[in-house]
């Protein structure tokens, strides 16, 4: 199951909702280099979607070859990957 752009929120529209081995999970595509303040921004906007119950997801995954530096928030499994099914 994947849905593609979903409205969670009216400032928050992540690439991908779907779910790994019933886990919900939130993906974020960077084919493109942005700054290290953009991606904050869409951790910030996973975690006050959250809070606010707009989704169920506590996993959240960037792909991209820019090696981003991820903030930390607990309870919450924010990744970075360069490939969606490698671990």
């Amino acid at each position: 199951m994947y849905n593609i752009e979903p409205q969670i929120t009216d400032n928050y529209r992540p690439d991908v909702y779907t779910k790994v081995n019933d886990t919900p999970i939130i993906i974020e595509y960077q084919r493109t280099r942005i700054s290290q303040k953009r991606i904050d921004e869409k951790i910030d906007a996973f975690i006050h979607s959250f809070v606010q119950r707009k989704h169920g997801c506590k996993t959240l995954w960037i792909v991209s070859d820019t090696p981003y530096k991820l903030k930390k928030f607990d309870g919450f499994d924010i990744r970075l990957r360069s490939e969606v099914f490698k671990s």
